[in-house]
């Protein structure tokens, strides 16, 4: 089992600085390249103007007035301070440099990357936040600097603090941001975005369903069922007493949209369909729905998949539904996988009162055991169609 609870690395660890440098060097680039030759002329006259005898210092009085003379050339100024920094060969800028550029440089990419530097310098997340801030509501670096804002997020409870306070501000980069790969990619990454989801939540922020989906999927894929459940369970808001199954007459799945976009959590249904079978939910009025399986007859498909959270005891696996043949409902059969150990479900009961029932002579070993519907081959006929209208779990007997 993966542990994603893992300590979170120091703020702007060498790694972050690695990515932090590339990324940032990826960005300056394009903004360099075109603006060299403006950029070497206005340094060169500035050099003849004698304009640094000032000392390592630039006076703010002397950038405010070479971009007086020039307002609406901001590489000027960029230019001539990039000159300065290197000249003393420094990482940071001083003061002045720094209140300068803020106060005239708002509109200029290659000046709000150069705060955005001068920040990861001095290990000031705020300051760097709002510099991304800044460059993504202008659509500029989108790709690039969500890249940097996947790893700020990654560096610990106080930059993921400043960045879901960007967040509660509803920017427009906010949706590209929770839905990147890169926020998904890596243990690290899932563990730092669970966190930050945790925080919106905290906050009302209500994060959306394709926003939530691949952390609660990646935690429990990587076996970190527990956080994966708990954040599934934020979601839905669902308390401590969970329904056995989720949805168990399949009203929720048959009200989401059937497209490739849409992503089922772990902790709900999860239907599929391959050659020759398949497993659809259909709504019959605003109570009511019903699954309908399709099967060939040929294979082992598992029709549906749901992650449970249910007690380690003997259970009964009810079925419901319109015309039930118990000659076709012998062809299907449930298995409660723990980890990888196979529980089966595949002797049919009738109840008491008449209903149907999967049981098995064992009783469930896990707190989390993962359902599965399966076709059992060794009872294939031929092709058959099967509607049910409920699936429950209950205790033996109950």
């Amino acid at each position: 089992m993966v542990e994603l609870n893992r300590a979170q690395p120091s703020m702007f660890n060498w790694k972050i600085w690695c990515a932090f440098a590339l990324a940032i060097s990826v960005c300056v680039t394009g903004y360099a390249v075109y603006r060299a030759n403006v950029t070497a002329n206005y340094i060169s006259k500035s050099r003849q103007a004698d304009i640094f005898k000032t000392g390592p210092v630039l006076e703010r009085s002397a950038l405010q007035r070479e971009i007086a003379r020039n307002p609406l050339q901001a590489d000027l100024l960029y230019g001539l301070i990039a000159s300065r920094v290197q000249l003393r060969k420094g990482a940071t800028l001083t003061d002045a440099e720094r209140t300068t550029m803020q106060s005239l440089g708002w509109r200029s990419t290659a000046l709000q990357i150069a705060l955005m530097r001068d920040g990861i310098a001095r290990v000031d997340e705020q300051a760097v936040l709002a510099r991304i801030d800044g460059l993504l509501r202008r659509g500029k670096l989108t790709d690039q600097l969500v890249t940097l804002l996947v790893q700020i997020e990654q560096t610990g409870p106080k930059a993921r603090s400043e960045l879901v306070q960007l967040l509660a501000n509803q920017p427009a980069w906010r949706h590209a941001f929770l839905v990147a790969p890169a926020g998904f990619g890596t243990v690290a990454a899932v563990s730092a975005r669970a966190a930050t989801l945790d925080a919106m939540f905290d906050k009302k922020l209500g994060p959306k369903r394709d926003e939530v989906a691949p952390v609660v999927n990646r935690l429990e894929a990587s076996g970190a069922i527990d956080r994966s459940e708990k954040l599934w369970r934020r979601f839905q808001r669902i308390g401590a007493a969970a329904p056995l199954p989720f949805d168990p007459r399949f009203t929720s799945m048959a009200a989401d949209p059937q497209d490739a976009e849409y992503q089922p959590m772990a902790f709900e249904w999860r239907s599929e369909r391959g050659s020759g079978y398949s497993a659809q939910a259909n709504r019959l009025s605003q109570r009511d729905a019903s699954l309908m399986l399709r099967w060939d007859g040929r294979g082992a498909p598992v029709f549906l998949r749901q992650r449970l959270i249910a007690p380690q005891s003997s259970l009964q696996i009810v079925v419901k539904g319109p015309l039930l043949d118990r000659s076709v409902l012998q062809r299907v059969g449930f298995i409660l996988y723990c980890g990888s150990t196979p529980n089966f479900y595949d002797r049919l009961i009738q109840l008491s009162d008449g209903d149907l029932a999967f049981v098995s002579s064992a009783p469930n070993a896990c707190r989390n055991p993962e359902l599965r519907m399966v076709g059992l081959s060794e009872n294939s006929l031929g092709p058959i169609e099967l509607e049910l209208s409920t699936i429950r779990i209950v205790p033996d007997g109950g």
